[in-house]
């Protein structure tokens, strides 16, 4: 049974601010942005980060299907996605947080709502956690999302989606000034707390098909 429309949406808009709220790329270049350029180029920033977190949790729905198909009719896919989390996770492991900013980069911060649509879309973790969510409401039966629901249903989701992320980042806004002082220290910690979670889940993902758990 699916659930109602304002239900379905809170889910969608619940998950998306949770996952907005922890110290992020997203949520420390809004308090950049809101406290180098202005509180117009902030909004302008969560209007575009949450229209792309509509995009990316729209494909994670289709390819949370897609991932479950071929892992139920190829095995070795386990193995890939287990050595690409791997890979992935000794990458953030291995960025520094004090790299120099290109020319681009500083070119980008002067459009506001540019610069929050191309952060957004380099932003890696969006995808991979709205995998889980999806997987995580179909299992606790709150709701089944995937490429046969129907429109409306996906767009009543992604609407709350949408308002979750821009929610989210607006509270960076409106705490900017508290939040900088400690940014600097969590952004450090940051990537290398992503790149140890991820490999961890690549291990124990690798240790499952290896024993067929």
């Amino acid at each position: 049974m699916q659930p109602s429309p304002f239900i379905l949406f809170l889910l969608g808009m619940a998950a998306s601010f949770s996952g907005t709220m922890p110290f992020g790329p997203l949520n420390l270049r809004v308090v950049d942005t809101v406290l180098n350029r202005s509180l117009r180029a902030a909004l302008y920033f969560a209007i575009a980060a949450s229209m792309v977190e509509v995009l990316q949790s729209f494909i994670a729905i289709r390819f949370n299907a897609f991932l479950e198909f071929h892992l139920q009719k190829s095995p070795w896919v386990r193995t890939v996605i287990a050595v690409l989390l791997i890979i992935i996770g000794f990458f953030f492991v291995m960025i520094k947080s004090d790299r120099p900013k290109s020319t681009t980069a500083e070119k980008l911060r002067n459009n506001g709502f540019l610069y929050g649509m191309t952060t957004a879309l380099w932003n890696p973790q969006a995808i991979p956690f709205w995998i889980f969510v999806v997987a995580y409401y179909r299992t606790s039966q709150w709701c089944n999302l995937n490429h046969q629901a129907p429109w409306m249903f996906l767009i009543t989701f992604l609407s709350g989606v949408a308002s979750g992320k821009f929610l989210g980042l607006l509270t960076y806004v409106r705490l900017s000034k508290l939040v900088v002082d400690h940014a600097a220290v969590a952004s450090r910690w940051m990537n290398k707390l992503i790149g140890f979670i991820l490999i961890t889940v690549g291990v124990i993902q690798g240790i499952r098909h290896a024993f067929g758990c």
